[in-house]
């Protein structure tokens, strides 16, 4: 049959136009609710169904079965041992497979857009990207009615139906078509990159738009959190590039230029909101950036970004084997106890202390309290070897804007849990651009 006549993978492609909502009640017993997973895991039974004479499975697919095999086996043993309750595995059991559902689906929803239709991984690309674009357009509309709330020239009564259809519950910061300002920070970061290399390939300025509403909103979210994912991926893309001219050293004197470029547009930022927007939650949050005691505990929402994974990594120094796959609220209780008794002035923490539902953000660090040394080194050793395919696009033109998307991906991990939609979509379509046949197998 000719890639002309092939039909489409329809569900894949409504995965992806979906992307934007993960946050609408009821469609996920949990505050994170991608419902475009639903659509991931269609498309990968069918396509399980449909070629399951001939599957192709590469080397990156089979690290990320270790790894999953690995989290709900020995992940489940230790869980149970030491929680003596099964629940709070299967509520990370449920977190982990959507990630590792959505990785599956990429990487052969990637392979069957190109297979069908493209005569390249650019075009694929390409694509792809589209998807995202168009996906975009419907929530960056709903982002400017909040900017515009936000500043005082529409009526709440707008901010609250956006916040009943899609999720949101902060009333006084950028929601958008999330939960909150910290997630939206994510999306809206997400899609830079994406339309920037459309507008560089196309040379189509109605890509720029995208872009540029996709960084006020960043802005104006001022998350903590968006703080750590634009440093993360800033750091990443350096190494990144560097790794994939071959010139280290170049690379790290750009990186030093950068964070201090970056450290200078900081300071102008943190002096102008201080001297000329005062008494606004903005500059509150400022002021209390005099060392990492204060920031840590000047509300819940930063206790939370940043103690949290903190908790990860003494957890992890005191269990160095782990603690077991969803094992971490479980442990919350006692590590605020020991270190943290005055987080519990938030409503936030108390919610997590008391009813052993603590988040764990930064699956980067959370990885290694519940899965220990063996788990984790795992876990990173599939990650590391995704990202050594950075190689592949080497010829690819605009390659930078690809550099820095791919980045991202991992960078959400620093305060994201296993099922980040965003960093699995990234794995995927990096592990399936180029693959080499050698080191790929079909299993019959």
């Amino acid at each position: 049959m000719s890639k002309k006549n092939n039909p489409m993978p329809f569900f894949f492609i409504i995965a992806i136009l979906l992307l934007p909502y993960d946050a609408i009640k009821g469609v996920m017993p949990s505050s994170y609710r991608p419902i475009s997973v639903y659509f991931f895991l269609i498309f990968l039974i069918l396509y399980i169904l449909k070629y399951r004479s001939g599957i192709i499975v590469n080397a990156d697919i089979k690290r990320s079965l270790y790894f999953y095999i690995y989290a709900i086996t020995v992940g489940f043993v230790l869980s149970v041992l030491n929680t003596g309750d099964p629940s709070f595995f299967l509520n990370q059991f449920f977190s982990l497979s959507m990630g590792i559902v959505t990785f599956l689906s990429v990487f052969w929803g990637f392979r069957k857009l190109k297979k069908n239709k493209f005569e390249s991984d650019e075009q694929t690309i390409e694509f792809l990207f589209k998807l995202i674009f168009i996906a975009y357009l419907f929530p960056i509309f709903i982002w400017i009615l909040d900017i515009l709330f936000i500043n005082g020239h529409l009526p709440f009564s707008i901010k609250q139906f956006i916040m009943t259809v899609f999720g949101g519950f902060q009333s006084n910061r950028l929601t958008g078509t999330t939960l909150e300002a910290s997630w939206l920070s994510k999306h809206a970061l997400f899609i830079i990159p994406v339309n920037l290399y459309l507008y560089k390939t196309l040379k189509k300025k109605i890509y720029l738009l995208p872009a540029l509403v996709g960084f006020v909103t960043f802005i104006l979210t001022f998350s903590l959190q968006g703080v750590a994912y634009l440093s993360g991926t800033t750091i990443l893309y350096f190494f990144l590039k560097g790794y994939l001219n071959g010139k280290l050293g170049v690379t790290i004197k750009n990186l030093i230029i950068a964070i201090l470029i970056i450290s200078l547009i900081a300071y102008i930022f943190y002096f102008i909101t201080i001297n000329y927007l005062p008494n606004t939650y903005y500059s509150k949050r400022l002021e209390n950036l005099t060392s990492l005691q204060s920031l840590l505990f000047s509300d819940g929402s930063s206790f939370i970004r940043i103690g949290i994974p903190i908790i990860s990594v003494l957890i992890f120094r005191d269990n160095i084997f782990g603690v077991g796959l969803g094992a971490y609220p479980y442990y919350f209780p006692m590590y605020v106890n020991k270190y943290f008794q005055e987080s519990l002035k938030f409503n936030e923490v108390q919610k997590y202390y008391f009813e052993n539902s603590a988040p764990g953000g930064s699956a980067l660090l959370r990885v290694l309290a519940e899965f220990g040394i063996l788990g984790s080194l795992i876990f990173y050793n599939f990650i590391i070897k995704v990202y050594q395919n950075v190689k592949k696009i080497k010829g690819f033109r605009y390659n930078n804007y690809l550099l820095f998307w791919f980045s991202l991906g991992v960078s959400f991990l620093l305060q994201e849990g296993y099922a980040c939609v965003q960093f699995w979509l990234t794995l995927g379509v990096l592990s399936s651009i180029k693959n080499n046949e050698r080191n790929e197998k079909v299993f019959k």
